[in-house]
């Protein structure tokens, strides 16, 4: 059981062995920095490199603002919108990098405009969705690919001491469906 567990640990680390930063360009324009270490596929796979690349994120049209879907998403972080169990397969992480249809949030980004900028009460709402011992929290939200909007939380980049990990967001009650009930225009006939 003991060799199966360290198994179970090296495996998961070296399918997510690599960096993610998110940087505000000059031009205002949001990239992705992901740096790969040791033998990892991931960047070969993203980007047709080996050790990094930068992937610009494009722009999000609900992202700034008080929009009911932002403004859910920074205040229920950490109590309604929580981390459900940790993925260990990228297949699906590529696949929304890959169709750029994803923005990060980081609790430091100027999307946040309903808490104050660098607030602890921010940073602890992100610090929630990872475990104990987190340096870094980068949440990707899912963007509809036809009109960039938000469609929900989709998973949590966490960055530890030792490694990384990515975790799958639960939302209570799903943003989706929950969101798609309320009438805010009276229908066309």
């Amino acid at each position: 059981m003991k060799y199966f567990f360290l198994m179970f640990i090296f495996f998961s680390f070296n399918v997510f062995s690599q960096t993610i930063e998110t940087i505000w360009r000059d031009d205002l324009k949001k990239e992705l920095s992901v740096s790969c270490k040791g033998t990892s596929e991931f960047c070969q796979n993203l980007c047709s490199s080996e050790s990094n690349c930068y992937l610009e994120e494009g722009i999000c049209r609900s992202c700034i603002g008080t929009g009911l879907k932002i403004n859910y998403i920074l205040s229920e972080l950490g109590r309604s919108i929580h981390t459900s169990e940790e993925i260990y397969n990228s297949d699906s992480f590529l696949a929304l990098l890959k169709n750029n249809t994803f923005v990060t949030l980081r609790s430091n980004d100027p999307y946040n405009i309903i808490d104050a900028y660098g607030s602890i009460k921010v940073y602890k709402k992100f610090e929630s969705l990872c475990r104990e011992g987190s340096l870094s929290q980068i949440l990707f939200l899912k963007l509809s690919p036809v009109d960039r909007s938000i469609i929900r939380p989709e998973l949590v980049y966490c960055e530890y001491e030792n490694g990384v990990s990515f975790l799958q967001i639960h939302s209570s009650p799903d943003l989706e469906t929950t969101l798609l009930k309320f009438s805010f225009m009276t229908p066309i006939y």
